[in-house]
């Protein structure tokens, strides 16, 4: 995937633009996450390899690729539109994962979940910026 392109379209368009700036990240911050990203699918641009992971992880992504092609809709939480936030808990639920929708800010901030460096990302953990 050509994460620059995707980088430069999210810094272009709202509401992501807005979001971005109020932030204070540069191109090079989203470029930075998206490079932590591309980690866990280094073994194809269209597909995540899930062959070494097992449990929930597995069943998070398994979940999420059967949803690719959805439509986004502002507040839906699945099974055919989601919005960002309604897409992880439609996954997480579907995996067996019992949370309240929440989000970026309240997954990341969450007693449900455990913080880990990036070196420890494996395919299912969710990436939130503080």
């Amino acid at each position: 995937m050509d994460y620059e392109l995707l980088v430069d379209w999210l810094i272009d368009n709202e509401p992501f633009s807005s979001q971005i700036s109020s932030k204070g990240f540069t191109a090079d911050d989203l470029l930075t996450s998206f490079e932590v990203i591309s980690l866990l699918d280094s073994s194809s641009d269209s597909e995540v390899d899930v062959s070494s992971v097992s449990g929930l992880g597995n069943k998070i992504v398994t979940v999420a690729k059967s949803k690719l092609g959805c439509r986004y809709w502002w507040g839906k939480s699945g099974p055919d539109y989601f919005d960002c936030s309604g897409f992880v808990y439609y996954c997480l639920k579907q995996a067996g994962v019992s949370v309240s929708r929440l989000t970026a800010s309240g997954y990341a901030s969450s007693s449900s979940f455990t913080t880990i460096s990036y070196s420890q990302l494996q395919a299912g953990d969710l990436i939130t910026f503080s």
